[in-house]
């Protein structure tokens, strides 16, 4: 039996646990004296007990066996009202795949990284949760193809991608909710009896490899003996004696699989145990998975947004996360490069190449043999979102948006940047100006302009050093490195080179036209992609057929000077979908800002009487006043009641300089347009942070890129109001 046990990769990880766990309670029924499925209920089949082998992924295997049960369970109580996928005749063999599960459990769980083996349930039950589960069929030919490039499963620098065709099958089988299960006996009877399956995480011994007589686990509790690793299994009955589990080394252990898990061994050995439900399986549940009037309502506001956390599925190939300058290779929200290729492919692809996916037929030819008018996007659109919004925040905005702009035939691709820093440094302001609130016992009195002059002032310490540190965060996404055997090693590089190589064909002939638009500080991404755009290689320089810049954080001189050599002059007309230089061009501009009043109006903190980009504005002018950089660039301001003179940066996020701008531009022979945004409106009141989302800026770039009468689907009132 040595030799069985030498073969087990025992990977599962014990999780701690987390106050944000949703805690199972139980009911006031009664629960049942013993429950064993294999006699009672007729939904346990043998042939789904499955035989991990060598491989890793203990926390998979375990909880597909629960899925696969949940979804049998589910198809006897249809009893013939509809057909189901997958049938209960496919359900007597494993169906959901371990893989999936392991794969994104990695990239969901407690542990950075996926260069390591194991993994823990709650990192399963998330990854499920973000992502769907797919079929054994359908993981297979992904797995064939990423061993034959690459490390096979469990091996360093392996990686789970998903590809369209997986998240087609994926989205039929959705994680509803999962529940941790207090180590307590008469709850654990109650979960059982209520979800019939549970899931667990324990410490197993040398008992666990080779059942008695009776098919227990063999533990002497005045003994008990030393643990060998962490393993996880189904949990799918109980009796007097103790559980009765599923394990996943074959049909030859125990009982055909099953053993019994005795309740001395359990209450020593315990980790953590978790119930779950499925959801209903439709397709494209996930668009509507919360209530928009909902979120309006006065009470169980923060409950009702936190279960309307978007998962990956609801905005994969759309938000593209960056952290470090480098693709976020785990996380709620990771995207990797295999991803973001099929995003292209989809891109490319003609009208009928669904119907054709879901009908199992073949894929529709390339696209290079279809008519431009068959084709399902004809535009792409860039949007570098700002530093206002955290991961969630921001991805609750892309699944809004995506479908109105795919509606239209664009294809949006939202890129955020170290959210976590992002949030990070609007705290330290926060925490600044509270500090200097108190130091100047000003509390309980409006905020003075000479209090906002000292915050300020402090400002450009550790706040401007951090906000230069994402600057250059998004630099580094286009620094090319010359070691790379492809000579692209930055992912910006990779991906921007990857789609326009991909794309250019259509671009050229008329049929695909880029459109970027920015906000806040995700305009010095435009600045970056432009600087670098030599990097990605000649003959592939695009023209950009729109730019917007909402309420963007850079300034006047920086505009004129990094932005206006990329600018088509006004009336020379199109350039006919082909650069005349190696170099980008931008066709249109629209500059998006408030008006005068409602800017004054907005405040970001209680404390500090001015907006966000005010505040920055003052900030980066004192920084560059301090190093005499571009000194004669900036505003001299005096304060009221004040001698001294303070630099400010001419910012294109406030209006006076957006305006400015304006007439330049028109003086200039710039294509450049000025757009005011309503500060107030049917959608309510907003301020620069909410800016980017607002239904005025949003139909009015659909407007921009297909013209006012093509716009086939608008963005509504509602809709915003549920992504806040």
């Amino acid at each position: 039996m040595s030799g069985f046990a030498d073969s087990l990769v025992l990977d599962a990880r014990s999780d701690v646990p987390d106050r944000r766990d949703r805690i199972y309670r139980p009911s006031l029924g009664t629960a049942k004296a013993a429950i064993d499925p294999r006699r009672q209920g007729g939904w346990w089949h043998p042939g789904r007990v499955r035989n991990q082998g060598e491989d890793p992924s203990c926390t998979g295997h375990a909880l597909a066996a629960a899925v696969d049960h949940l979804l049998a369970i589910e198809r006897l109580e249809i009893d013939g009202a509809r057909d189901p996928t997958p049938s209960l005749e496919r359900l007597q063999q494993p169906y959901a795949s371990a893989f999936m599960i392991y794969g994104n459990a990695q990239l969901h769980d407690e542990w950075d990284g996926e260069g390591y083996s194991g993994s823990s349930l709650r990192g399963a039950l998330k990854g499920f949760q973000l992502n769907g589960l797919c079929s054994i069929e359908t993981a297979a030919e992904l797995l064939d193809q990423a061993s034959a490039n690459g490390p096979r499963i469990g091996q360093s620098g392996w990686r789970w991608y998903t590809n369209r065709l997986v998240m087609a099958d994926a989205r039929n089988v959705m994680l509803g909710a999962y529940y941790r299960v207090l180590p307590v006996l008469a709850d654990m009877h109650c979960a059982l009896d209520e979800s019939r399956v549970l899931v667990a995480t324990a410490r197993i011994h040398a008992g666990w490899y080779r059942p008695d007589g009776e098919h227990l686990v063999s533990f002497d509790e005045s003994r008990p003996p030393a643990a060998t690793g962490y393993h996880a299994f189904a949990v799918i009955g109980y009796e007097t004696r103790g559980w009765i589990v599923q394990n996943s080394w074959g049909s030859s252990w125990g009982d055909r699989g099953v053993a019994i898990w005795s309740y001395a061994d359990w209450a020593h050995n315990i980790a953590d145990v978790w119930a779950l439900r499925l959801a209903a399986p439709i397709p494209d549940t996930f668009r509507y998975s919360v209530g928009m009037q909902g979120t309006t309502a006065p009470t169980g506001v923060t409950s009702l947004r936190e279960r309307s956390k978007p998962t990956r599925m609801d905005v994969l190939g759309h938000m593209v996360p960056i952290e470090d300058g480098r693709l976020v290779g785990h996380g709620r929200y990771h995207h990797d490069t295999p991803t973001l290729m099929e995003t292209v492919d989809i891109i490319n692809r003609r009208h009928t190449w669904k119907k054709q996916l879901e009908s199992g037929q073949a894929m529709a030819p390339d696209v290079t043999k279809a008519s431009q008018r068959d084709l399902l996007y004809r535009h792409v659109l860039l949007y570098a979102l700002g530093g206002t919004r955290d991961q969630t925040e921001a991805a609750r905005l892309v699944r809004m948006l995506h479908p109105v702009f795919r509606a239209n035939g664009i294809y949006p691709v939202f890129l955020t940047w170290d959210s976590g820093l992002w949030c990070e440094l609007r705290k330290g302001v926060g925490r600044l100006i509270d500090a200097m609130t108190d130091r100047t016992d000003a509390g309980g009195h409006a905020p003075s302009q000479t209090l906002a002059r000292l915050i300020e002032i402090e400002a450009t310490g550790v706040p401007a050093r951090l906000s230069r540190e994402l600057e250059r965060s998004m630099r580094r996404f286009f620094v090319r490195d010359a070691q790379d055997a492809d000579g692209y090693r930055s992912d910006g590089i990779k991906l921007l080179h990857w789609m326009l190589k991909k794309l250019s064909w259509r671009h050229r002939q008329g049929g695909m036209s880029y459109h970027i638009a920015t906000h806040d500080f995700g305009a010095r991404f435009i600045l970056e992609l432009l600087a670098k755009y030599e990097k990605v290689g000649r003959n592939n320089a695009p023209v950009f057929s729109s730019l917007h810049l909402v309420s963007p954080l850079i300034d006047h001189d920086c505009f004129e000077r990094q932005l206006v050599p990329y600018l088509t002059p006004r009336g020379e007309g199109k350039v006919n979908r082909r650069s005349k230089l190696d170099l980008p061009v931008i066709e249109n501009t629209v500059l998006w800002h408030r008006r005068e009043a409602q800017a004054d109006r907005d405040r970001f903190h209680p404390g500090y009487p001015n907006s966000w980009p005010e505040f920055w504005a003052r900030v980066m002018g004192l920084v560059r006043a301090r190093e005499k950089i571009d000194v004669d660039k900036l505003d001299i301001v005096r304060t009221s009641g004040s001698a001294r003179d303070f630099p400010v940066a001419r910012s294109l996020a406030l209006p006076c300089y957006a305006e400015a701008l304006g007439k330049q531009a028109k003086r200039d022979g710039w294509a450049v347009q000025l757009r005011q945004v309503d500060g107030d409106g049917d959608a309510g009141p907003c301020g620069h942070a909410d800016l980017d989302g607002t239904p005025q800026v949003i139909n009015g770039m659909l407007e921009s890129i297909l013209g006012k009468k093509a716009v086939q689907r608008r963005l509504t009132s509602s809709e915003w109001r549920a992504a806040r």
